[in-house]
């Protein structure tokens, strides 16, 4: 039997305060898991979190040797991280349809990520995304555009799923699953933009760069050609009728509808979903409390301790674990933990799931959707305008219960949005195989 402090707790639902304090330490679940990671489930280099996609070694890679010995070099460190931990829980973890940017203008005229060390943002971005069409467009249009244009106006870059010209660290390809359509506008010298996450086909992409642009894209257009020519910039002093980033978002809605005859964004989820995350802005960066105080001990772990950069990563991949046990709420116990564990069907007020192994956890985060490569399914920020998590595949579905027939949906059953019929299945269908109407008329469309 595993014999973690979590779990000799188990049975007792009122704690002292002083063990629950000991349970939370991070020094302690790292020496705990370099010793029994193997019992936990766990492979060999569980501290590269294998086969998920957060690449601990690229993010190690912005820490150097000589800023082991700087707190304030180690500080910059931080704050970046805890920002790509943020970006990882809003896209993977919670699979959020709404991604803020907070871009400034600085007094050499360049775009800069306030959020991210105030990097500029070309220079953020791979020269090998998408055959450099991605950095180009930001570093020749967005960046001049923004930069020199009227208060309120806008600038839109609109980019489908597919081939992405990234890399995982194993060296597989990265296709990125989701599409995501940039939109940024000027407010004095500060840019607000959002991220926003659809399953839009290229069809529909088509039809929005043409209205918003009057670009008729060939329906064979690469990925790197919707980049360069749906990249819209528009000046507030002109007539347009959109004003405001909403306005963009209603333009996506219309064009949802009107092609796929579905009032939905992205899977079962709404438009209203996606216009609530824009009035909240800013704040969708911020942690719940016990999020926050996992991202806050990390930072003092690395502060507070001389470590090398194999401890740190120790200490940010157990970071990463725990805020995935904490978070995902369909992490499955394995069979063997059902057969230690037979009563842990109770609730517990603690801050994790004692019940599940480190093991079941990476097993699940590997499992979750992602596009910068990892096992089934994964991601970085790094290299990327913004991160980017998911999986466009509208029938694909996380194991849990059912809203329309309380089945389990790990089997990928899906229903009609109108009459609620079900339909087996059709994830390993190719796009052409799938089913597009209903009985009922509904056209599943794209």
């Amino acid at each position: 039997m595993i014999e973690t402090l979590e779990r000799k707790l188990i049975h007792n639902q009122n704690p002292p305060k002083e063990l629950i304090k000991e349970r939370s330490s991070l020094f302690d679940r790292i020496q705990y898991l370099k010793k029994n990671f193997r019992q936990e489930g766990l492979p060999d280099n569980w501290a590269d979190l294998p086969g998920t996609g957060f690449m601990l070694n690229k993010q190690l890679d912005l820490l150097s040797l000589d800023d082991l010995g700087k707190n304030e070099n180690k500080k910059k460190w931080l704050a970046q991280t805890s920002r790509d931990i943020k970006g990882f829980i809003l896209e993977y973890l919670t699979e959020g349809l709404v991604f803020p940017i907070n871009y400034a203008i600085d007094s050499n005229g360049h775009l800069i990520d306030k959020n991210y060390g105030n990097k500029r943002v070309v220079d953020i971005v791979s020269s090998e995304e998408r055959n450099g069409s991605v950095k180009k467009v930001i570093g020749e249009k967005l960046e001049p555009f923004l930069v020199n244009a009227s208060d309120g106006s806008i600038a839109v870059m609109d980019s489908p799923s597919g081939w992405s010209g990234l890399y995982q660290e194993d060296g597989r390809p990265i296709n990125f699953p989701d599409s995501q359509t940039y939109v940024f506008q000027k407010k004095e010298n500060n840019i607000v933009g959002f991220t926003i996450r659809t399953d839009f086909s290229d069809r529909e992409h088509r039809e929005f760069i043409r209205r918003i642009l009057g670009e008729d894209l060939p329906e064979n257009a690469s990925a790197e050609t919707y980049i360069r020519c749906g990249t819209a910039l528009i000046d507030a002093r002109n007539d347009t009728d959109l004003k405001e980033i909403k306005d963009v978002v209603r333009l996506m809605q219309d064009i949802r509808r009107d092609i796929c005859k579905s009032f939905l964004a992205y899977k079962n989820r709404s438009w209203n979903e996606v216009y609530k995350d824009l009035e909240r802005g800013d704040d969708l960066w911020h942690y719940d409390k016990i999020t926050k105080d996992m991202v806050y001990e990390l930072g003092d772990y690395v502060l507070d301790n001389k470590l090398n950069k194999q401890e740190i990563k120790e200490a940010l991949a157990v970071t990463i674990l725990r805020i995935a046990k904490f978070l995902r709420k369909d992490i499955k116990v394995s069979v063997q933990e059902r057969i230690i564990y037979p009563t842990l069907n109770r609730q517990y007020s603690y801050d994790i799931k004692p019940e599940i192994s480190y093991g079941s956890v990476l097993n699940e985060v590997q499992k979750l959707p992602g596009c910068a490569g990892g096992g089934s399914k994964s991601t970085s920020l790094i290299d990327s305008i913004t991160p980017r998590f998911g999986n466009s595949n509208p029938f694909e579905k996380s194991s849990g219960t059912c809203e329309h027939c309380e089945k389990n949906t790990g089997d990928n059953h899906y229903h009609c949005p109108e009459c609620k019929k079900e339909y087996s299945d059709e994830t390993s269908r190719s796009p052409e195989q799938r089913t597009k109407d209903c009985k009922c008329g509904f056209k599943f469309g794209c």
